[in-house]
């Protein structure tokens, strides 16, 4: 059986709100790429092909743990290829693996064959925007920061923190209900 012929097979196998995710989860990763390369340095033509050659394999088989291959090569990709990781491309960069991640995890949720249930999908949205929001903000203070001379490590600390106390915050109001028992709810 040729690539392509796989490739159609599950295209033809994916419920349509899974084809979607999959779109998302390939732009994501382009756009990850895209941030990259325009991020001060040079891109590093291996590792792309790396990362390349990952996600045609997580694209093709969601269910393994290519997933996280990806997302630590991409990661691995923005440190080798870019001159100061807290460009301001970083929180682009950022938000297009965390959008990859969510899309990859809502893939490998279910069959291929399944829908995603709307509560389903407006939890990972709640969640996602939740995490966006938070990340920009400490992406602003830390960025800040480094534009700054002199050493500001403690106040990127002190902003982490922050965030995290933030983050555990705002996870209790977007919390799964106790009628949501099916996904992990209290």
């Amino acid at each position: 059986m040729t690539i392509y012929e796989v490739v159609m097979q599950r295209a033809r196998a994916l419920h349509g709100d899974r084809l979607a995710l999959n779109g998302l989860l390939l732009a994501a990763y382009l756009l990850f790429w895209c941030c990259t390369a325009a991020a001060p340095g040079a891109v590093s033509g291996f590792v792309t092909i790396i990362g390349v050659v990952l996600l045609v394999v997580l694209l093709l088989d969601p269910y393994q743990p290519t997933g996280l291959l990806v997302l630590v090569v991409g990661v691995w990709l923005w440190y080798v290829s870019t001159e100061d990781p807290t460009t301001w491309w970083s929180l682009p960069a950022g938000l297009c693996l965390l959008a990859a991640h969510a899309a990859q995890s809502l893939i490998a949720s279910a069959p291929d064959s399944a829908p995603v249930p709307r509560e389903v999908r407006r939890l990972w949205q709640r969640r996602y925007g939740v995490v966006a929001v938070l990340t920009g903000l400490l992406a602003v203070v830390v960025l800040a920061l480094a534009t700054r001379p002199g050493d500001h490590q403690w106040w990127s600390v002190l902003g982490l923190v922050v965030v995290a106390a933030g983050v555990l915050a705002v996870a209790t109001l977007v919390a799964p209900t106790s009628g949501d028992a099916e996904h992990g709810g209290r």
